[in-house]
């Protein structure tokens, strides 16, 4: 059950990179999450990470698409950043607040049918 779980917390921190390295065409080892590149918490990162960390995770989620500007791509940051946060949490953390490991990935599948990556590109990562 270990493997699986990191296995799929590998998958998702890959599909992320892939998704900002297809849009962005930059390769950048530094997190997305970082805190330098949000000077506030009033934005949108910080609010759905702070619903996130209180364990609305699926309304923070909600949240990020509804408001999802595709034209400003550093809408594209602060969507990765949030799954890479969220995929740090523990199993039972998700749990707990009715949110499985997998639906990162399905968050970020969503995501990159946003951006117009297709779903072939993301399926090479699985094999």
């Amino acid at each position: 059950m270990e493997f699986e779980k990191d296995y799929v917390m590998r998958l998702a921190k890959e599909i992320a990179r892939l998704i900002a390295f297809l849009i962005t065409g930059k390769k950048d080892e530094e997190e997305f999450g970082d805190e330098r590149l949000y000077t506030s918490l009033d934005g949108l990162y910080g609010l759905i990470i702070r619903l996130a960390d209180n364990g609305k995770i699926n309304e923070a989620e909600n949240l990020l698409f509804n408001e999802l500007d595709k034209s400003d791509i550093e809408q594209l940051y602060i969507a990765i950043a949030f799954y890479e946060h969220i995929n740090e949490y523990t199993d039972e953390f998700l749990n707990q607040h009715s949110y499985a490991r997998e639906e990162i990935l399905a968050g970020l599948n969503d995501l990159a049918k946003e951006y117009g990556i297709s779903e072939k590109v993301l399926s090479l990562l699985t094999y």
